[in-house]
């Protein structure tokens, strides 16, 4: 194991925990690591880790935060390319599956965990509440109508139920290939995207 440089910048250590702590939750899940593994990864002592979290679970929230924001800038990116609402759709129901598809063990431990742990449950609640905002906000710049929070809220966890879905296999599971389930994804995105008529 190489050790992180020295460094007496707290903002420094602080990422590098949690570029290292990314990487151990989607290896082996937030359950089949600790911090001792997390600050040895990193480079640091576990004496190092508390002066920066007050625990495992902080640190899952922390990172969980930084993968939702890179998830939404790379969706913002990709719609504000423009395009046909098809290709808009197509490129969103891309990358929440690549997003997916590569941090699929964290995203298992992430479902857990909003089930389990209150501090959990209450991010993503009001991760949730930030993503409404975000998205009736490109919307707006997209010129398109917004919508009521029930309409962004039931897109939010129907988007995230199917996306999770196709990842762990259940269309498989009933002879569905690939393309099929992407193509409800984007079926859905596309529903959600286009603007009403008339």
């Amino acid at each position: 194991m190489e050790s992180s440089p020295p460094s007496r910048d707290p903002a420094f250590t602080r990422r590098q925990l949690k570029i290292a702590a990314r990487k151990e939750f989607n290896a082996a899940g937030y359950f089949a690591t600790d911090t001792n593994k997390i600050a040895r990864s990193a480079g640091y002592s576990a004496g190092t880790f508390y002066r920066h979290f007050k625990d495992k679970l902080e640190l899952f929230i922390e990172v969980y935060r930084d993968w939702h924001w890179d998830q939404m800038q790379e969706i913002e990116r990709a719609l504000l390319l423009g395009g046909t609402v098809d290709e808009m759709s197509i490129r969103m129901a891309d990358i929440i599956l690549q997003f997916y598809s590569h941090w699929k063990t964290f995203r298992a431990s992430a479902r857990v965990l909003a089930l389990s742990e209150p501090r959990a449950s209450q991010f993503k609640s009001s991760r949730r509440a930030e993503l409404v905002e975000s998205i009736n906000a490109t919307r707006s710049r997209l010129n398109f109508p917004m919508l009521p929070i029930k309409d962004l809220v039931t897109f939010l966890i129907f988007i995230e139920r199917l996306a999770d879905a196709i990842i762990d296999g259940e269309y498989a599971q009933f002879g569905l290939g690939e393309e099929v389930a992407k193509e409800e994804l984007k079926h859905l995105i596309r529903n959600f995207l286009a603007p009403p008529l008339g």
